[in-house]
């Protein structure tokens, strides 16, 4: 692999890095706009009686 080769995927890269890590936080956000408040305190209510007692399931 050449200099001019490597400087290229360099310059690619710095620019792929940020866009992906953007594009997981815009789907974060939008997944986090999806869960309701209500389910979310089911959920987290449900987790915990689930390890009060495990043999339920």
């Amino acid at each position: 692999m050449d200099l001019s080769q490597a400087q290229s995927q360099l310059a690619l890269m710095q620019w792929a890095v940020p866009a992906l890590t953007a594009g997981l936080v815009v789907l974060n956000a939008v997944h986090g706009e999806q869960q309701r408040p209500s389910q979310q305190v089911r959920g987290a209510l449900r987790h915990t009686l689930d390890a009060v007692n495990p043999q339920k399931r």
